[in-house]
């Protein structure tokens, strides 16, 4: 028996590929189809595939389609094997190749991808020695990370540990199974926040500085807590509330004070007037609270018990009641900041124009808006389904999908989706009512991206 034979095609849906047996061209080859040790099905290499004649092969009908029960998790992928009978020999065809071309067609950020999440379980107890862990991918060529914390001695981090975060969904990302990281850091207990930054050299040997988590050096703001049906309703349902919400909303502080430095070069002090569009229960807006002490801040939101609880821990701030769809009952001109985390990720195209052009109407000239959105990072971790990719990009939104977390809370049950956009659709889309500063992706809660829009009168 030789045996000549390629796997072609492999999502969660299918796998594909072809085999012949050069001795016995004419028989059909029959093909197992494995995951691990585990048999999934037997498929006839029977099908009709021309191209393969015209390259030579004596027989064109000899490809083989078999299509999974129900879809695979992207993780189950790489232990997928199409082996013929009567031989233990897998066919070739790597995912790997198959991941490589679908990085480079469907991910923008392919070369320069620059990625960084922490474990909320680091910080369930207080302590004086806090061991980091979480994901962590570097552009190619990069060397010598460290972690700092508030400006001190440079801290070894260890990378290439096995990933138990959102990375091991990064079927796109190479390697993406390891990309944990662990440091330990020495808690200043004399501040009353700790900031940890990573430092490493790019490819070519300029430094690069990336913010990657903001904590209290103690405990007592544990109080601002919410109840557990608030918070739910706000990032899902989560078994460690303290680093959710209030390491959570201190990072997203440090996160708006990186990309205003980045992207401006204005320190986030500069902004007079702060709007928290898409409040929830506070968890940014008690931070910014206390980061910007002399800001005018606004917390606004749909889902009025949440909003009062934000009223109550964050007594010096203003809130609005917003409806479904513009206006708000704010004067033309009245942010000069405005920071929205997780709410164009759950609008249609037909809500997000709207409120496009309302959030314009409010940012004052020369304003700054952070808008977070589910774009590839997010997206294509969903699935290893190129069909459903490419509709994906097609249409450069994915709005159709409902959202029920805020079922019986608003009164449109519809109104709540799960909504996907590509980048190419935000920078052609948005383009038109903001200047679009930069992109940095999966750098909000380490799954959604951060989109940075000036006012189009304001500075370039």
């Amino acid at each position: 028996m030789q045996l000549q034979g390629y796997v072609d095609y492999l999502d969660i849906k299918r796998v594909s590929g072809w085999v012949i047996d050069l001795d016995n061209p004419k028989e059909v080859v029959r093909v197992r189809i494995m995951l691990d040790d585990r048999l999934l099905g037997i498929v006839p290499a029977d099908r009709e595939r021309s191209d393969l004649l015209a390259a030579g092969i004596p027989r064109g009908n000899c490809m083989f389609v078999f299509r999974f029960a129900q879809p695979l998790a992207a993780s189950d992928l790489p232990f997928i094997q199409a082996v013929p009978e009567n031989s233990e020999q897998p066919l070739s065809g790597s995912l790997h190749d198959f991941q490589r071309y679908c990085a480079a067609k469907f991910f923008p950020y392919h070369e320069t991808f620059e990625y960084s999440w922490w474990d909320t379980r680091c910080f369930q107890t207080e302590t004086d020695m806090l061991s980091l862990e979480g994901d962590m991918h570097l552009p190619g060529g990069a060397s010598h990370p460290v972690f700092s914390l508030n400006g001190g001695e440079p801290v070894e981090v260890k990378l290439g540990l096995p990933t138990h975060g959102r990375a091991r969904d990064f079927w796109y990302v190479e390697n993406s199974p390891m990309l944990g990281y662990q440091a330990t850091v020495a808690v200043d207990k004399s501040e009353p926040f700790n900031d940890v930054w990573l430092r490493y050299q790019d490819s070519s040997g300029q430094e690069r500085i990336r913010p990657i988590v903001r904590f209290p050096s103690d405990r007592s703001r544990e109080r601002l807590i919410p109840p557990p049906e608030m918070l739910t309703r706000v990032i899902g349902p989560t078994p460690r509330p303290y680093g959710s919400f209030i390491v959570g909303g201190a990072t997203d502080v440090l996160l708006i004070e990186f990309l205003l430095e980045k992207y401006t070069r204005r320190k986030a002090s500069e902004f007079g007037s702060v709007l928290d569009w898409g409040c929830g229960c506070g968890r940014t807006t008690w931070a910014l609270a206390e980061m910007l002490p002399d800001a005018n801040l606004i917390g606004i939101d749909i889902d009025e018990p949440n909003l009062n609880y934000a009223r109550s821990i964050v007594p010096g701030a203003n809130f609005e009641l917003s409806g479904l769809y513009p206006p708000l009952r704010l004067r033309n001109s009245t942010g000069d900041l405005i920071f929205s985390q997780s709410v164009f990720t759950h609008l249609s195209e037909t809500a997000q124009d709207l409120w496009l052009a309302e959030l314009d109407r409010i940012l004052a000239p020369g304003g700054v808006a952070i808008i977070s959105l589910q774009l590839e990072v997010t997206s294509l971790a969903r699935s290893f389904d190129v069909e459903a990719i490419q509709t994906y990009q097609a249409f450069g939104i994915e709005d159709y999908i409902r959202d029920r977390a805020l079922g019986g809370v608003i009164s449109d049950e519809d109104y709540y989706r799960s909504t996907f956009h590509t980048t190419d659709y935000v920078k052609k889309r948005w383009q038109k009512v903001f200047h679009i500063a930069g992109i940095e992706p999966g750098f909000v809660g380490g799954h959604q991206d951060a989109v940075i829009c000036l006012k189009k009168d304001g500075p370039r």
